[in-house]
């Protein structure tokens, strides 16, 4: 009996003994990932940081020129008059020319707004049709180089509260993420549609793309911190969880519809002023 309590102790201070073992090699790796991620939130802050700096200064860059070509074309549109063989063919050109310049100019705005820190600014009323218009301007040359057909349906005359530029980040990490899953699919795949939708006094604005929609095991952890299902060094798993953030401290919501057959994210924002049957207009 003596000797069966021996080596029943034994085998129990053994088991304690690899019991500690493994939970401090747990606990070591633990604290080896955490340290990895700080590391890598970091240098993607950095990375943010010096993006920020340089678009801003790529828009101040580009301004100056572009209002050079801008005043230009004004005087030969006011010339074409002394011309009236060929009046007709310049001012095509120069119609042709404003609209590139205003095109560049809508995407100098939205760099520089992009490039700065919203987090402190006051909340505004701001109309959603303006955010989607600079957002889709920014996104739609990446669609294009990517095989990447991008649709946004009537955008709708309602005033939300919120900082712009931070809302603008939403939608441009979920435009980003669209082209990203889609365009090494299929040619009929390989699409992104913006649509909206009022439910009383919430506006809902879905971004759907030609996926057949995110497995169940990854759909429940893809607003974590860190999660991605990119390739290293494509993605850091934060661009969700930050939107997702974003739109709390607005007041609205951020979610995957489970029920699609494609892939489909669902932004909720609070309409501004609401009142009772207003309806979104184009």
């Amino acid at each position: 009996m003596k000797q069966h309590k021996e080596v029943l102790l034994k085998t129990t201070k053994d088991y304690d003994l690899t019991k500690h073992k493994e939970i401090i090699e747990i606990t070591q790796h633990l604290k080896q990932a955490t340290i990895q991620h700080q590391n890598e939130l970091m240098v993607q802050s950095s990375k943010m940081a010096s993006l920020g700096q340089m678009s801003a200064g790529i828009a101040h860059e580009v301004n100056n020129p572009l209002a050079i070509i801008s005043g230009s074309l004004q005087q030969i549109s006011n010339r074409t008059s002394q011309y009236p063989d060929i009046q007709e063919k310049i001012n095509k050109y120069v119609f042709r020319a404003s609209e590139g310049v205003e095109r560049i100019s809508k995407i100098v705005i939205g760099l520089k707004s992009y490039a700065r820190d919203a987090s402190k600014d006051d909340k505004i009323e701001t109309s959603l049709k303006k955010i989607i218009e600079d957002v889709t301007e920014l996104c739609r040359e990446k669609f294009n180089s990517s095989g990447v057909q991008l649709t946004v349906d009537q955008l709708p005359k309602l005033q939300v509260l919120c900082r712009p530029a931070q809302v603008e980040q939403v939608f441009i990490n979920l435009l980003n993420n669209s082209i990203d899953a889609v365009q090494t699919l299929p040619e009929s795949q390989r699409w992104t549609k913006v649509t909206f939708e009022q439910q009383d006094s919430r506006l809902l604005i879905k971004i759907t793309d030609g996926g057949s929609g995110i497995p169940e095991e990854v759909a429940a952890k893809i607003m974590d911190p860190f999660f991605t299902t990119k390739e290293v060094g494509k993605g850091t798993g934060l661009g969700l969880s930050i939107s997702l953030g974003i739109v709390h401290d607005h007041g609205g919501s951020l979610t995957l519809d489970k029920h699609s057959k494609n892939t489909c994210f669902v932004v909720e924002f609070p309409i501004h002023n609401y009142k009772g049957r207003q309806k979104a207009s184009a």
